[in-house]
């Protein structure tokens, strides 16, 4: 134990301690610091990045290391390999942030009993940035309004079987503004929503917290983003050569110092009203 490596975790009382949650109320909800256990990690497997979602490595690094067509789920109904289950999982993600507002340490309640899309939609949420707050099919309304107030939570997924009770809880809990059902057959079910959602990563940008001040965010392009950036470039450069294809060679080189003239009169404009 010589060599183990004690790790200060800062708490709710540190305004700067960096979270990827835009949502900070579970870290703010936290316990004092000095009630907490001293967080020791002794083995190299245990010293996680700053940044990690178990869903990478629960789910996509199996993609990735070629064994996307193994089974992954398996249930009497339906089954999954782990990009089957990937492409499900980001479907639902990509709902949840860009269809029902979910943003990162939001809470999602979560009702179900064991199935294959309960494991997805707890996936999705977790990859979403999301905090499932998962619960038994045998609570009732009442009992179910308990953590959906205590947790404030506003958006639930639950399984179309089990409505009842969870229209009953919209008015024990007000606060609860989305409810989306699995398996309902309606056209505002969570198979309607994803069903022209993206099943790649989710999102064209990539939010990033600073690993030294919480408040400042860092964005860059996902993926898809580059890729749907790419696409957009060369169909605007396709609109730009057809505006210009009636112009002389002699037309352009004009066309070109004109705006070069126009850009330098309005900067000496802009310069002069500065004070």
């Amino acid at each position: 134990m010589a060599n183990a490596a004690k790790v200060q975790v800062t708490g709710s009382c540190d305004g700067n301690a960096v979270t990827a949650h835009v949502d900070t109320f579970a870290r703010q909800h936290l316990p004092p610091p000095d009630l907490w256990p001293e967080f020791i990690f002794t083995r190299p497997e245990l010293l996680y990045p700053p940044r990690l979602n178990c869903v990478s490595y629960f789910l996509d690094r199996w993609v990735e290391q070629g064994h996307g067509d193994a089974p992954c789920v398996i249930s009497p109904t339906v089954s999954y390999t782990y990009r089957g289950l990937q492409a499900l999982v980001n479907r639902i993600a990509n709902v949840l942030v860009g269809k029902l507002g979910l943003v990162t340490g939001g809470r999602v309640l979560l009702r179900s009993a064991n199935s294959p899309m309960m494991v997805a939609a707890y996936l999705a949420v977790i990859k979403a940035g999301g905090i499932c707050v998962a619960t038994m099919p045998l609570l009732r309304a009442k009992e179910l309004s308990y953590p959906i107030q205590k947790a404030e939570i506003t958006l639930a997924l639950c399984d179309g079987k089990l409505s009842d009770e969870m229209e009953k809880v919209k008015l024990a809990a007000p606060g609860l503004k989305h409810v989306v059902y699995w398996g309902s057959g309606a056209p505002d079910s969570l198979e309607a929503l994803i069903a022209d959602a993206s099943p790649e990563e989710s999102g064209h940008l990539d939010r990033r917290t600073s690993e030294t001040d919480r408040r400042v965010q860092v964005i860059r392009l996902t993926k898809l983003g580059r890729a749907e950036f790419r696409r957009m470039a060369s169909e605007h450069e396709t609109w730009i050569a057809d505006l210009f294809a009636d112009l002389t060679p002699k037309d352009v080189r004009e066309l070109m110092r004109l705006l070069a003239k126009t850009k330098a009169s309005a900067q000496k404009s802009a310069a002069r009203r500065r004070p």
